[in-house]
C-alpha cells in the first residue's frame, strides 16, 4: 500500500531549495526572471527556495528547463559514491561515471517492458 504523501519517513522536495536557488544564482537570474520563465508567481519561486512548498515533479522539470538543467534520478549509493568520490569497489567515481550508469539501456523484457 503506497504511503500517504504527507508521510515524515518520504524524502520531501524541499530538500531541493537550496541546490534551486544556487543554481538560479549561478544562472544570474533573480526570482522574478526565474518566475517569469515559468510562469509561476515570484512568491511561489520564493516558497520553492525557502523549502516551506513541496513542489510538483512537474513543477520541477518546468524549472530546471528553465534554469538550462536536467532532472534524473540516481540511487542513494550512487549519490553516495559520488560525494565521497570512491565507489563501493574502490574505483574514483565522477559524474560523468555516475551519468554513464544512469544512461544505460536496460535490456527489455519478454514483454518489452
Amino acid at each position: 500500500m503506497p504511503k500517504p504523501r504527507n508521510d515524515p519517513s518520504l524524502p520531501s522536495l524541499a530538500a531541493l531549495a537550496a541546490p534551486l536557488r544556487a543554481m538560479r544564482k549561478r544562472r544570474g537570474l533573480t526570482q522574478a526572471e526565474l518566475a517569469e520563465r515559468t510562469g509561476r508567481a515570484q512568491t511561489h519561486i520564493s516558497a520553492i527556495e525557502r523549502g516551506s512548498y513541496d513542489l510538483r515533479a512537474s513543477t520541477l522539470m518546468t524549472i530546471a528547463a528553465a534554469l538550462g538543467c536536467e532532472v534524473m534520478l540516481v540511487s542513494k549509493e550512487q549519490a553516495a559514491e559520488l560525494r565521497r568520490g570512491i565507489g563501493s569497489s574502490g574505483q574514483k567515481v565522477t559524474p560523468r561515471t555516475i551519468l554513464d550508469e544512469v544512461f544505460v539501456p536496460e535490456p527489455e523484457d519478454d514483454d518489452g517492458n
